[in-house]
């Protein structure tokens, strides 16, 4: 539901209330505390318009002199997952305030991967050998504190998407022969593509590749997801959401490992991350054109609500950066970690 933005105050003071609830919830054991309910309890951070000179804590890095004389509007809140401390929000308008973060779970295995577009559901892959639970995979957490674990297993080389209603999550399991649907409730799944044998790009003997990280677009119409083999022979492509219609935008993506796929929120375009080679993220347009880099080097990419900012951190172990979506106007925190937005 829409929350009026609070002002300073009134959120810090309510921000310590959270994080007490948090601390108690600790104390019984589970979810430190739903996403969508402590994020409510602060309001959707936002920058509210001031002149380009302004001081205010955590505010006056948006309006820099030097590069624009208009204010940034900012708003949703950072969630990222830290194997030392559990998943944590951020709120991207103090880059200057360590304070302005919550713990949302202290479970150490958890790494968020898409909010569902109203911001009700959460969609985290859980390793269960980091914290020997059992019950790795693919797990919704819901807005009532309440969890359903849609796909099973511990959870390594798993990535997954919701369709724009939330009803259903698409997933692929690097090893796991294909690109799945299944219900967000939980279910048995579906297999939408298998994976197939096929020539890449200067070899002449055909190889089983993988599929994985499929994204949905925000209008349901198409699924992105790469085809390769691991750490070489990548190819970026497109489909129908039902699993016809095939596109390749990119044969080959080079070596090293590609990860990180998502939509810009228009469905445009479509970023990437390279961890080998020319590295850092690329955007290019849903036609297979403009492949641009845009940061070049990074990981944790994750785009803002309004598609205007791109969020990453320097390292795995580095702090959040909020970069403009072309790459330029880095504002650096010097703690947090990149993650998907929560819908404003």
């Amino acid at each position: 539901m829409p929350i009026a933005p609070l002002a300073d105050d009134v959120r810090r003071g309510r921000r310590r209330v959270a994080m007490r609830r948090a601390t108690t919830l600790v104390a019984v054991g589970g979810l430190v505390v739903a996403a969508w309910f402590a994020v409510a309890q602060l309001g959707d951070p936002q920058s509210t318009p001031h002149p380009a000179d302004s001081t205010e804590k955590g505010r006056g890095t948006w309006c820099p002199k030097d590069i624009s004389p208009d204010c940034f509007d900012i708003n949703g809140w950072i969630v990222y997952g830290d194997r030392s401390r559990g998943i944590w929000a951020v709120d991207p308008t103090g880059p200057g305030d360590p304070d302005n973060q919550i713990q949302l779970s202290d479970r150490l295995s958890d790494a968020p991967l898409e909010w569902s577009s109203d911001g009700t559901k959460l969609l985290v892959r859980r390793h269960e050998i980091v914290d020997r639970t059992g019950d790795g995979g693919l797990v919704v957490l819901n807005a009532d504190g309440t969890e359903n674990r849609v796909v099973d297993g511990d959870g390594y080389g798993l990535d997954g998407s919701f369709s724009p209603d939330g009803s259903q999550v698409i997933y692929a399991w690097y090893g796991g022969g294909g690109i799945y649907t299944v219900d967000s409730d939980g279910g048995t799944p579906h297999l939408l593509l298998a994976h197939v044998s096929r020539p890449y790009p200067g070899e002449q003997t055909e190889y089983l590749g993988e599929l994985y990280n499929p994204a949905f677009s925000p209008d349901g119409t198409l699924i992105a997801y790469f085809d390769g083999m691991g750490d070489w022979g990548h190819s970026l492509r497109v489909m129908r959401s039902d699993g016809t219609d095939i596109r390749v935008l990119v044969d080959d993506l080079g070596s090293g490992h590609v990860d990180d796929l998502a939509w810009s929120p228009d469905g445009q375009r479509l970023m990437i991350a390279r961890q080998a080679g020319e590295g850092g993220f690329w955007t290019i347009g849903v036609d297979g054109s403009g492949l641009t880099q845009v940061v070049p080097k990074g990981v944790n990419p994750a785009w803002s609500p309004d598609g205007t900012r791109i969020s990453y951190q320097p390292t795995y172990a580095g702090p959040l950066r909020i970069a403009r979506n072309n790459g330029r106007e880095v504002t650096e925190f010097g703690y947090g970690g990149s993650g998907p937005w929560k819908p404003a």
